[in-house]
This record gives structure tokens, sequence and C-alpha cells, in this order.
């Protein structure tokens, strides 16, 4: 299970990281106690062993050590990350670390919370990749449009409204085709369902009207024939008979209820005045963290009023040391 957002763990190292990631730490812990029970005679101690051994080895647990370093190394992380804590280690380098534990992963099912939360285009490619090179089955939660596209095969929507979960099977742009016409249909048997209640309920009412009118009329004639007075009589009662065949075909309607209106998510900010032609400069700027361990620059450019600008790079090329220099909260070597 990869969560959201990871929770570091005060002082442990990336070797441990990768290890309690894995399952192999665990595992290795469980073989140890495994060890000791069967040295020791206990009863039941080499089945214990045997199931032990098992699921150290079905994790990867007897050559973990050489893959990690391999992976960290594919990965552009040094090798002697493995001995620093997580919290040394720059933004970037965690979300690699991170990715690093998932990639040494070898279980039978993957949950993955926003995997590509903090990754870089690289990092993505690689995610990517492993995910669908799996061979166990993957459920992934993702706002990433793209990542979605190119690795899944259903996509499992909640709703919000009705609290269910409805499936559709194959990529994501099937699934935004399919929840489209399944929309359309259901508006449509909404429209169908109304139309047919409203004229049930105005052939009803209409039904009643002439009936009571029309025994109404039929009492009130001065017609001295009382058959013709019965037969007008017989006639009324027969159409409020009617108006009650319509309340019964009513009351059988399959109700079909009217598809939720979610909410829109509209962005409105607030407007701000108009720049300088030049808004921000770095001449020849260095920035340094960590007594000296990170050194950005010299960089020298110009953001100008009306540009559009990326910032691009691996994890931990120093993307967000850049804005905090040019937001003068990072002050300048």
């Amino acid at each position: 299970y990869l969560p959201q957002e990871p929770a570091a763990r005060p002082g442990e190292t990336v070797a441990a990281l990768l290890a309690r990631r894995t399952g192999v730490g665990e595992a290795s812990r469980a073989l140890d106690a495994a060890t000791d029970d069967l040295a020791g005679g206990s009863p039941g101690a080499t089945d214990r062993y045997g199931a032990a051994l098992d699921r150290w080895m079905a994790l990867g647990g007897a050559d973990l050590d050489a893959r990690a370093e391999a992976v960290l190394d594919d990965l552009g992380l040094p090798g002697q990350l493995l001995d620093r804590p997580m919290a040394e280690l720059s933004g970037g380098q965690a979300a690699r670390a991170q990715l690093a534990a998932l990639l040494l992963a070898r279980f039978d099912v993957f949950l993955l919370d926003e995997p590509t939360n903090d990754l870089d285009l690289d990092g993505l490619d690689r995610l990517e990749r492993f995910v669908l090179g799996l061979e166990a089955p993957v459920m992934v939660v993702s706002h990433d449009r793209a990542f979605l596209e190119r690795t899944v095969t259903a996509v499992a929507e909640i709703d919000a409204h009705l609290h269910t979960l409805t499936r559709y099977e194959g990529g994501w742009q099937s699934y935004l085709d399919e929840r489209a016409r399944a929309r359309m249909h259901a508006e449509t048997d909404y429209q169908v369902y109304v139309e047919r209640r409203d004229a049930l309920r105005e052939r009803a009412r209409t039904q009643r009207q002439w009936s009571t009118r029309g025994v109404r009329t039929a009492k009130r004639s001065d017609e001295p024939d009382k058959f013709v007075r019965r037969w007008a009589i017989a006639g009324s009662e027969h159409t409020a008979a009617k108006a009650r065949a319509s309340d019964r075909a009513l009351a059988r309607l399959d109700q079909v209820d009217k598809p939720f209106e979610g909410w829109d998510l509209r962005l409105r900010f607030a407007d701000a005045g108009r720049a300088g032609d030049v808004v921000a400069r770095l001449d020849h700027a260095v920035v340094e963290r960590g007594d000296g361990a990170f050194i950005l620059g010299p960089v020298s450019f110009e953001l100008r009023w009306g540009d559009r600008l990326a910032v691009v790079g691996r994890n931990g090329s120093g993307k967000t040391t850049l804005l905090g220099a040019l937001l003068g909260r990072m002050p300048l070597t």
C-alpha cells in the first residue's frame, strides 16, 4: 500500500525505509524469530521456519541490498544515501526514495494512492513502466489523466451523491465516453418518465372533472325519462372508473430519479495591477543550502510581464530553491 502522504519516521534511514516498505524488514524479523525457535527445539518450529523463509524469499529479501543499490543508481541517487536518515534528504530525493521502495516491492496486490505526487518526468516514466510491467493487480487513485490513460484497464467511479461505485471497462477516455453516454441515457429516461407521469396525472384529473360534472348534470336534469337519466349517470360513473384506472397506472409507473447535478469547480483569482515590464531578474545568482551540501547557480534570467515560464528538472535539481530565490525568501549567497 502506497499512502498518498507517506509518514516520515524519526531517525529512519533510506535502507530502513526500503526494508519496511517492501515488507522485507518485518519478514526478516519473523525469520530470525523462527530460526531461534528452530534452534531451541520449540514444537512446530520447523513449519513456522519454513513459512517464514518462504515469505522472506517471496518478498525479495535474499537480494534486497544488491537490488536496492542498483535501483538507487538507476534513479540517480548515490548508494551512500542508504545510510542517511530520510529527514536529511531533499524533497526530490525523498520522492525518489519512495519510488525506489515501490520499484523494489514484490507483492501480490498493489494499492497506490496518488503515486505520481512529487515525481519528475523521469520518475513518472519509470512509474508507468513499473505499473505496466506488473502481473499483479493494481488499484490506483490518481488525478493525473495522462497517467491514467496510459496505465489503467478499468475505472471505478465513486458517486458522492448516491454513495455508490460504478465500474467502467476500458481506459480513461473510454470511461469518459461511457459516462457521457450513461448520463445522456439517464436524462432521456427521466424525461420520458416525467412526460408519462404528467400525462397520467392530467388524464386522471380531467376524467374526474368530467365524471363529477356529468353526475351533477344528470341529477339536475329535467329529463322525464328515468332510463335516460340513469344512462347519463352510468356514463359519468364509467368515466370515474377510467380516472381510477389512470391513478392505478400512475401508481404502477416505475419512478426514475432525476440525474444528480454535481457542483462545478470554479477558480477565481483576484485581479492584480499591471506590473512593470521586468517582473523579476536574477543576475549570476547563487544559492547554497545545507552548509554547501547543495548549490544552485550561477543563474541569470529575466521574467517579463506576460511571460508563461515552465520550470522543469529532475527531483532535487533546485526548482523550489529557484522560486524561493525569486521571491526573496531564500538568501542569495
